[in-house]
């Protein structure tokens, strides 16, 4: 989930005109922080990483499910909006 979500925020940072170098230092700083949590969990979960994997599978599926129903929603507002005004 976390990568989709990495890859997406460019676009708004982009359409703001988001200085590249704060951009790039913000996410240099969540990545390392993000990373080093994800290894410091493994570290302390050690081999039952198999029962965590299966709870992240559904809560990747609830988020993505939930992502996918606002932005076919907002498509949808969209739409009737642009509808509406001609």
């Amino acid at each position: 989930m976390i990568p989709l979500v990495r890859s997406v925020i460019s676009i708004p940072a982009g359409m703001t005109k988001m200085n590249v170098t704060l951009f790039t230092t913000l996410t240099l700083i969540g990545t390392l922080i993000w990373n080093f949590l994800l290894v410091y969990i493994g570290v302390l979960l050690g081999n039952s990483w198999t029962k965590i994997f299966y709870y992240m599978e559904i809560y990747s599926s609830i988020v993505y499910l939930s992502l996918g129903a606002g932005i076919l929603l907002l498509l949808v507002v969209w739409i009737r909006n642009k509808m509406l005004k001609q």
